[in-house]
């Protein structure tokens, strides 16, 4: 990743942490008092303190700092660990003052400087006068000067380091706070070309003719690359418990017939379409002969707000909101979890291979299906891809274009796919709801025929997906040159 397109890379960060000969860096954004803790942890327990947060969260360690469920605390991410998984961290992490003098020197490095941040971290950047405190009540200001400090400022100025603001394993949701931040660097003086903004999608802000800041928006598909990982470990015992697997080309049996129709799987009713997804399974009697899973509800008023858009000509929200109440819960593998672990067991490895051969299509519900003109792909969109199932997407504007730019097949000859199209999300979602009333409506003879007939495009996906294990989620850095 160092060396892309002749471009050389390299991170910087404020502070490290020395364990024996092995300089670690700290995650950039965190209070000095944080970092101070975590440097006693590492003379304690050693580097893994560090690096092990970009594979485990380590929350134990972070509550021995902090007041459980306090502040809200920045660490090593994905977007370090990939850049480092083919890279020596030693000599392609440096501190600000190496920077400099690499920069006074002549180097022809551009040198960026990571924030990984987590859904409600940013407000850290943006909000004056936030107070933390430590497990031991001692309290602190939370200052941005003492983040973007002034010697950080003059090299964004050189255009030799850029700020790099990155969450690549979750679409752009905090978009509130991106303008704001942009306005805060541009009057501390950082020149806003010099700003990077690095998601899992692009939000429609970035598209703005009138947008002032010059900061650049990226995005990162970091779930193909996990996909082509998963592909290698299957069959293996995984988080919930019971042995994984995917659907092989050697599964498939024409003269078998699959007992139900669709496939689709929703944690939560976090989102209008999740809401307006379990209102079309009821509304038309999809889950006699389909298996589905809605395993968290919401409120009351966010349930009728949400539905309302959604609802056909006649229907009743308070009916259907009563509906929903009703069957929420309605789980397949997830009945022994408390309702703690059903809000945040991994999703990304468990596959209950025999749903897959028990159903025919998928009904794919990704985490966005908004206005935005960048998809976001999750696991959610391999799932179908790795277990040979064809799929109607309910996602975002032109994300099975994406697909497509990617060398993916999807299923045009047997499926009205005009709803990649549309950029309302509520004509979109509707657009792909007809499809799938459409194929409700056919006999079962009529489904399995059609999935026989698209069988050559399944193995080509799942072939290709296999082909990105060396997939970098951070090519998208070269446009930064």
């Amino acid at each position: 990743m160092a060396q892309a397109s002749g471009l050389h890379f390299k991170l910087v960060y404020s502070r490290f942490g020395q364990h024996g000969r092995l300089r670690c860096p700290m995650a950039n954004a965190n209070h000095h008092s944080w970092n101070d803790y975590l440097e006693r942890m590492v003379q304690e327990r050693g580097e893994s303190i560090i690096l092990g947060q970009f594979r485990f969260g380590l929350d134990d360690l972070n509550y021995d700092y902090q007041q459980r469920g306090g502040n809200n605390l920045f660490r090593h991410g994905n977007f370090f660990g990939y850049f480092i998984k083919d890279n020596n961290m030693q000599q392609y992490c440096v501190s600000l003052d190496e920077a400099e003098k690499e920069i006074i020197a002549g180097s022809d490095t551009i040198y960026l400087f990571p924030i990984e941040t987590e859904w409600g971290n940013l407000r850290y950047l943006v909000e004056d006068g936030i107070i933390i405190a430590d497990r031991d009540g001692n309290k602190y200001e939370y200052k941005r000067e003492e983040i973007f400090t002034p010697q950080l400022v003059r090299l964004t100025q050189t255009g030799k380091v850029k700020i790099v603001i990155t969450n690549i394993v979750d679409s752009a949701e905090a978009v509130m706070y991106y303008d704001a931040l942009d306005n805060i660097l541009d009057k501390m003086g950082v020149p806003t070309e010099q700003i990077v903004w690095m998601n899992g999608n692009i939000p429609m802000s970035a598209f703005k003719t009138d947008r002032k800041s010059k900061s650049i928006y990226l995005d990162s598909i970091l779930s193909l690359t996990q996909a082509a990982e998963n592909y290698l470990h299957y069959p293996c015992k995984t988080s919930l418990d019971y042995e994984s697997d995917l659907v092989r080309p050697t599964d498939l049996d024409i003269n078998k017939k699959r007992a139900r129709r669709f496939l689709c799987f929703n944690r939560s009713l976090n989102r209008p379409y999740r809401i307006a997804m379990i209102y079309m399974a009821l509304k038309h009697n999809l889950l006699t002969d389909s298996t589905f899973s809605f395993i968290t509800s919401l409120s009351v008023d966010y349930i009728k707000k949400w539905l309302e858009s959604y609802l056909e000509e006649g229907d009743n929200v308070d009916e259907y909101y009563q509906r929903i109440i009703d069957v929420v819960p309605y789980e397949i593998d997830t009945h022994h979890l408390n309702d703690q672990q059903k809000q945040s067991f991994t999703t990304v490895e468990n596959n209950r291979k025999d749903l897959y051969e028990d159903t025919y299509f998928h009904i794919t519900t990704e985490t966005r299906m908004g206005e935005e003109p960048s998809c976001f792909i999750s696991e959610k969109t391999w799932r179908p891809i790795l277990n040979l199932q064809p799929f109607i997407y309910f996602g975002g504007y032109k994300a099975l274009a994406k697909l497509h730019e990617l060398g993916f097949k999807t299923f045009g000859n047997i499926i009205d796919e005009s709803y990649d199209l549309e950029l309302d999300p509520v004509k979109r979602f509707n657009m792909a709801k007809k499809e799938v009333i459409r194929l409700k409506n056919m006999s079962m003879d009529e489904i399995h025929n059609l999935y026989y007939s698209v069988t050559d495009v399944l193995i080509h996906n799942q072939n290709l997906v296999s082909t990105y294990q060396h997939f970098d989620p951070l090519k998208e850095l070269d446009k930064i040159k």
